[in-house]
């Protein structure tokens, strides 16, 4: 797999008033497969699945899947060491993210490159219900590269028409979204510089719970009338 506007430069993790951007540059090195992305971040709030961090020193073509920021994406390959000796490496996965307390956003840059399909974002509730669908633009937004790096004149531009590299792609208002699915449709792609926000209150009580709590506090109100009623009764 070749894997292929940069922006503003971002360090490994910041938290930005509630805010939290992780740009993978903690996970850079030259490990020819790359480095397997699960739990490495979940002190900031969301562990991965299906994902692997690259880089120009190792297995990214920086031509076609450009970094948004430093160098370092995170792409949906994963590799099996069971077999030391000949790694197997499986493409074309649908990567996860599954945040440890509920985010109200969640967005991040795409590069991609699908067959005849888009690439499609799908956030769910604690209940695994959908909440919210969002689609690329494109089917491919790859950059450009040189066949013959001798000869600027071989220039080949797989992207379609008007597409740029590192798509924005986010979903927000939609409720407290517990995890997010990154579905390429069997394609290939890069996300840069994952940006979230936590809910404010993280606290969010489950639907039957605040139900209750309604409830109860109707019941209270209602108690706190009849026995003022009471007292003003026998005060007469």
């Amino acid at each position: 797999m070749c894997l292929g506007i940069n922006a503003l430069s971002l360090t490994s993790a910041n938290v930005i008033y509630g805010t939290t951007i992780i740009d993978f540059e903690s996970l850079s090195n030259n490990a020819l497969f790359g480095v397997t992305v699960d739990n490495q971040f979940a002190g900031l709030g969301v562990v991965f699945s299906n994902a692997t961090a690259v880089n120009p020193q190792i297995s990214l073509n920086e031509s076609q899947f450009p970094p948004n920021s430093p160098t370092t994406v995170v792409t949906n390959s994963l590799t099996d060491f069971t077999d030391p000796v000949i790694p197997l490496t499986t493409f074309g996965l649908t990567m996860t993210l599954t945040f440890t307390t509920p985010v109200q956003s969640v967005a991040g840059f795409f590069t991609y490159s699908i067959f005849n399909a888009n690439l499609v974002l799908n956030a769910f509730d604690s209940a695994n219900q959908l909440l919210a669908s969002v689609s690329s633009q494109h089917s491919n937004n790859t950059g450009c590269y040189l066949i013959d790096l001798n000869d600027p004149n071989s220039v080949v531009c797989d992207g379609d028409p008007n597409s740029n590299p590192n798509e924005l792609l986010q979903i927000a208002g939609v409720g407290n979204i517990f995890s997010l699915e990154i579905n390429p449709n069997g394609g290939d792609f890069t996300l840069d510089d994952l940006t979230f926000e936590p809910v404010a209150n993280s606290q969010v009580p489950e639907p039957g719970s605040a139900l209750l709590l309604i409830a109860g506090l109707v019941g209270f109100v209602g108690w706190q009338r009849r026995s003022l009623t009471r007292n003003r009764r026998s005060a007469h």
